[in-house]
């Protein structure tokens, strides 16, 4: 019971809302800025450094020869570069391997 009291004190405290309201704009600047970032500003581009990655990760030579026609190329958000790669690599490969490839590819 003391707890709450103090708390609902402490809450009643200009000094402290005076110190928590900063503190809370900036935590939320921060998050609304990360959401930001990753939702408007990120591209998806395969380079020969991302092919070369790939390969050390696994990824079969025939793969990486059909991904060479979207190599070099920036795609302005995921939705345009899965396009691009399940046309490039087909269906079946895309699903087990769009996800290292795309990862490979995501950049801020």
């Amino acid at each position: 019971m003391k707890k709450k009291h103090m708390a609902a004190r402490l809450l009643r405290s200009k000094a402290f809302m005076g110190i928590l309201a900063p503190l809370v704009a900036v935590v939320m600047a921060f998050v609304v800025g990360g959401l930001i970032i990753l939702i408007f500003i990120t591209s998806y581009s395969l380079s020969d450094g991302s092919l070369d990655s790939l390969e050390k990760k696994g990824i079969p030579a025939d793969i990486l020869s059909r991904l060479q026609p979207i190599t070099g190329k920036d795609f302005n958000n995921r939705e345009l570069f899965e396009k691009a790669l399940i046309s490039a690599i087909g269906e079946t490969d895309y699903a087990q391997f769009g996800t290292i490839i795309s990862q490979q590819a995501f950049s801020l």
